[in-house]
């Protein structure tokens, strides 16, 4: 499979240098695009030396908008998949076959991470935030949504040529279900492990939240629900 391994960083310090060896053991670094967002560390110092590609963003923008920047260049060199992963280690590589046996099966538009299995060890406030906003996605939907907030997942370029990301923050995630849900594409799952460590997340609860809400409303409008 023609497959690119998209991993927006900001600022993951000693973190993401360990994810990326791991990577490298599943991928060829050609196919692996770093896509610094701004990064005020030196997580990505040396990065080329590795092989990787990177494409580093002048000032923070937000990891939908570090998306959207792989997205272009994964279908502009004719990628037929995208794998993203997180930089801070919550995402482990051992599972990257699992997606690629999986979309080999259901060559499905959005294959995604579900962590429903081992939800126990997500701190509560997460797990509580990743309950309600896939059972939310699951009724407007129709279809069961597993794990609404997983990075780790596996596109298909013919389902993002089909759409127009709007958003550029935490909620594109989110945009890319509401996406496939109105152009009929097909989503599978995958089940993951959860990862937490002593990680800060880039999450900001209150106005993340809100720019769900707000995504979520202009989709039932637009849906003429």
């Amino acid at each position: 499979m023609n497959t690119l391994i998209l991993i927006p960083v900001f600022n993951e310090g000693k973190k993401f240098p360990v994810l990326l060896k791991q990577v490298r053991e599943f991928i060829s670094p050609s196919d692996i695009l770093v896509v610094d967002d701004g990064s005020t560390d030196d997580c990505c110092l040396g990065l080329e030396n590795a092989g990787v590609k990177i494409i580093r963003h002048p000032a923070n923008q937000g990891k939908g908008a570090a998306l959207k920047t792989g997205f272009a260049y994964a279908l502009q060199k004719d990628y037929g998949w995208i794998l993203t992963m997180d930089a801070d280690g919550q995402h482990d590589p051992a599972c990257i076959p699992r997606f690629l046996e999986a979309v080999q099966r259901t060559n499905a538009g959005i294959t995604a991470g579900s962590r429903r299995k081992s939800l126990k060890t997500m701190p509560l406030d997460r797990r509580f935030s990743n309950l309600t906003t896939s059972w939310i996605l699951s009724v407007i939907s129709g279809q069961k949504v597993l794990d609404a907030q997983c990075g780790y997942r596996l596109y298909s370029a013919d389902f993002l040529r089909k759409i127009t990301l709007k958003t550029s923050n935490f909620d594109t995630e989110n945009e890319l279900l509401l996406k496939a849900f109105r152009t009929k594409a097909k989503i599978a799952w995958v089940n993951i492990p959860t990862i937490y460590g002593s990680e800060k997340s880039h999450i900001r609860r209150f106005s993340d939240t809100y720019k769900f809400l707000s995504l979520l409303l202009k989709y039932i409008f637009r849906m003429g629900f």
